[in-house]
């Protein structure tokens, strides 16, 4: 019976430990809950397309769908149908703000037109989107009218998860 040498056990320890991890965060998808409850700044300021900057608490008269993207972010430009439809279906009982991070207005207005976006637009302020923990783009928030994020989803909306959250808020 040959030895097993003690640097291949700590190798194949080492891999498990990796595999479990790696597969903790492929099947958890724990970037999908944000629990941002009480960090979030509804003071924040954006500047919507026509130059007038508002912030975010002002839009809460109805629960809120903000989503962060940018004109030049592929991920952003695949959910823009859902995004518009939702608000088609939506628009007299959820606010929706679409807040463009890194991006020009002049960039911003020609997505607009170009993509034939129906929800208002605006720009980040310069650090909102950290403020707002929207480190990758797409990210999306449904915040109900006391202020607090009751959905968040850090990447593409599906429409089957977005109808959910919407129907949720709306009871």
């Amino acid at each position: 019976m040959s030895k097993i040498p003690f640097k291949k056990i700590i190798s194949l320890t080492i891999y498990l430990l990796l595999s479990l991890l790696i597969s903790f965060f492929i099947i958890e998808d724990p970037f999908n809950s944000i629990k941002i409850q009480k960090n979030v700044d509804l003071n924040s300021q954006v500047m919507m397309l026509n130059g007038q900057k508002r912030n975010i608490k002002n839009f809460l008269t109805k629960p809120l769908l903000i989503n962060f993207w940018a004109p030049f972010c592929l991920p952003c430009l695949q959910e823009l149908d859902l995004l518009k439809d939702s608000y088609k279906q939506y628009k007299n009982r959820i606010n929706f703000l679409g807040v463009a991070t890194f991006s020009s207005i002049e960039d911003i207005k020609s997505a607009s037109f170009a993509y034939d976006i129906n929800y208002p637009l605006a720009i980040a302020e310069s650090n909102m989107a950290e403020k707002w923990f929207a480190r990758a783009l797409p990210t999306t928030y449904l915040i109900n009218k006391d202020g607090n994020i009751v959905f968040s989803k850090v990447g593409i909306l599906n429409k089957e998860e977005l109808e959910e959250a919407l129907y949720k808020i709306n009871k």
